[in-house]
């Protein structure tokens, strides 16, 4: 399968559970005729909304991912293997990817990433809790919990 790569995002950094937001200001920031959202925007729209809880986090499920996805004109999907390049790459191709994810070996918690490209062999994404672009080997993503969210009515 080929690779694609779009531009990289700006390297963002989460305070404590706010990795949502900076992948979605990291999405905004890059996707053409998306409006630019900032984390400290979303954040205060997401405790407006009911949509976050004390640490920053989304709570309440598949509730506060599609107020996520309303706000940003957003679709999304939840299933498994979607770091693999099959699944990304169309995604990819209409804009970058918000992706959230649960490692088999974590107990509760979901961690999002910006996705900016990918290829046979990698996953190259913005990673907050590092403030750096990562590349990682899919696999490294082995199916807990998967969801994509990416430009609206494109794939």
């Amino acid at each position: 399968m080929p690779a694609f790569y779009r531009e990289s995002p700006t390297r963002l950094v989460q305070d404590q559970s706010t990795c949502w937001a900076a992948a979605a200001e990291a999405y905004t920031e890059k996707t053409i005729g998306q409006d630019h959202v900032t984390l400290v925007e979303l954040m205060d729209e997401a405790k407006a909304a009911g949509m976050s809880a004390w640490n920053g986090a989304l709570k309440g499920g598949d509730k506060s991912i599609k107020w996520l996805a309303n706000r940003l004109n957003l679709q999304w999907f939840h299933g498994s293997n979607l770091a693999s390049n099959a699944s990304m790459l169309p995604r990819l191709k209409t804009s970058h990817v918000i992706y959230m994810y649960r490692k088999r070996t974590w107990k509760t918690s979901v961690h999002a990433v910006c996705v900016w490209g990918t290829d046979d062999n990698i996953v190259a994404a913005m990673d907050p809790l590092h403030g750096q672009w990562t590349f990682d080997d899919p696999a490294t993503f082995d199916y807990s919990w998967e969801l994509c969210l990416w430009r609206k009515n494109l794939v």
